[in-house]
């Protein structure tokens, strides 16, 4: 036999072998739940309900986190943690939990320009509200609890 034919036969046949393991792959139980985590790249890409969002005023100079009397517990004026604060992907929130939240001033955003913004955060820490509008965002909520103990060490 010709040996570019043996070539392109083996070729055809690890091509038809991916295709089946892709197709198991995306079958999964375990890709469905990654694919849902709204902490994952994957839900990204497949577009998910999760959407990126910057709540803070352009050019954001300072933060001031707040504890639930609304007392100052931590500046904060880092490039960096100012991003990760600001910078978040958010998911949707059902009536039933908006119906149910309190919510608390958590953190406040300023810039250059005297422009502040706030951001509420719930009793229960799962959902926010930036001007009206609820979202949750697990990342949002794991950055403000990990600036929140950074500031009582």
């Amino acid at each position: 036999m010709d040996k570019r034919l043996i070539f392109k036969v083996l070729m055809l046949l690890v091509s038809f072998g991916v295709v089946i393991f892709g197709i198991k792959t995306l079958k999964s139980p375990e890709f469905t739940r990654n694919s849902q985590n709204p902490d994952s790249a994957m839900s990204l890409l497949l577009g998910s309900d999760v959407r990126p969002l910057n709540w803070c005023p352009e050019k954001t100079l300072r933060l001031e986190l707040l504890d639930n009397n609304g007392q100052i517990q931590r500046t904060v004026e880092s490039s960096q943690e100012i991003s990760s604060l600001c910078e978040t992907m958010i998911g949707g929130v059902n009536q039933d939990q908006l119906a149910k939240a309190v919510f608390h001033d958590r953190i406040v955003s300023r810039n250059s320009d005297k422009v502040r913004k706030i951001l509420e955060q719930s009793e229960d820490g799962s959902l926010f509200r930036v001007q009206g509008m609820p979202f949750s965002s697990p990342m949002l909520q794991k950055a403000v609890e990990r600036s929140s103990h950074a500031g009582s060490h």
